[in-house]
């Protein structure tokens, strides 16, 4: 990745990133109990 034609990284995810992301794939994807809060399920 570039901002201002400038690299950012190491032009891969990070692994914060990588934690973060799963993180909130777990709680959007209800995988996660203690985000269930976070959900309106529909029918």
């Amino acid at each position: 990745r570039e901002y201002d034609d400038r690299q950012i990284g190491e032009g891969r995810r990070g692994p914060i990133t990588t934690i973060i992301q799963k993180t909130f794939f777990d709680a959007v994807q209800g995988k996660n109990p203690k985000y269930e809060h976070w959900l309106t399920y529909v029918k």
